[in-house]
């Protein structure tokens, strides 16, 4: 839901491929037509504009409903590779350095091992 409140811009505008997004919609609906994928939701963001949003297929296969835009998923154990990234980008602004201990942002870390 909060994509679909962001102002859109073509790709362009914010140093994008519309080619490669396009690329990117086909590939991805020919998962959902070739039977890899039941469905899909996928959007990018570039400088606080959307370039793309769009979602394909199946949000239930059995009682036939389609993907909706603002379809909710569990995403379990995703959580860390989307965890790391934020991290990631979080050193590349120099607002965390990868030396930094835990206990400096957890205090409850404290005295644990590796906090050193």
């Amino acid at each position: 839901m909060f994509a679909q409140g962001l102002p859109s811009a073509d790709p362009e505008q914010v140093g994008m491929s519309s080619a490669r997004i396009v690329l990117l919609d086909s590939t991805l609906k020919h998962y959902v037509d070739s039977g890899h994928v039941p469905g899909f939701v996928a959007g990018i963001a570039r400088h606080g504009k959307l370039v793309y949003l769009q979602s394909a297929g199946w949000q239930d296969i059995k009682s036939q409903h389609a993907m909706q835009n603002n379809a909710m998923f569990q995403i379990r154990s995703m959580s860390k590779p989307i965890a790391s990234l934020a991290v990631m980008q979080l050193i590349d602004q120099g607002r965390l350095n990868l030396t930094d201990k835990v206990s400096q942002y957890i205090p409850s870390f404290a005295g644990m091992a590796g906090d050193h």
